[in-house]
């Protein structure tokens, strides 16, 4: 179920992400907390350890976002964030390094294409849900 949960929250942030280049916190909010919720009735206690350090990764990118002036999106802070505290921090990291990757790839063949400048904004949650379905599926 909390697989289902945050695919659901990572597409509905794709969709938003793509269409507007913002995202709505209430839309990552609700299917993101009913994962930590039931991850954490199903694991009681214990998972409190989990949740917290899964944290660490979207609260380095909200620091990034406002060091930046938001070239890295609150949005996309809060759902690694969320995506951090339902699945804790060696899989967000696993996820977010992915992400990373493959945004790097797809900037390099639209700058190679001469598709997009160098400061040209891309969303990046699309990148998220992709590495969360590699993960899901292959690993």
């Amino acid at each position: 179920m909390r697989t289902v949960l945050l695919g659901l929250m990572l597409l509905l942030g794709s969709v938003q992400d793509l269409k507007t280049k913002t995202i709505r916190a209430e839309l990552l909010l609700v299917p993101g907390l009913l994962a930590v919720t039931l991850d954490l009735a199903e694991k009681g206690i214990p998972a409190i350890p989990d949740i917290l350090s899964g944290l660490i990764p979207g609260a380095f990118l909200l620091l990034l976002s406002l060091a930046s002036r938001e070239a890295i999106g609150r949005g996309d802070a809060l759902t690694v964030s969320l995506l951090g505290a339902a699945l804790g921090l060696t899989e967000t990291l696993g996820i977010l390094m992915l992400a990373l990757m493959g945004s790097a790839f797809f900037c390099c063949l639209l700058l190679l294409m001469h598709r997009a400048a160098k400061h040209t904004a891309l969303p990046f949650i699309p990148f998220l849900t992709g590495a969360y379905l590699i993960t899901i599926l292959f690993l």
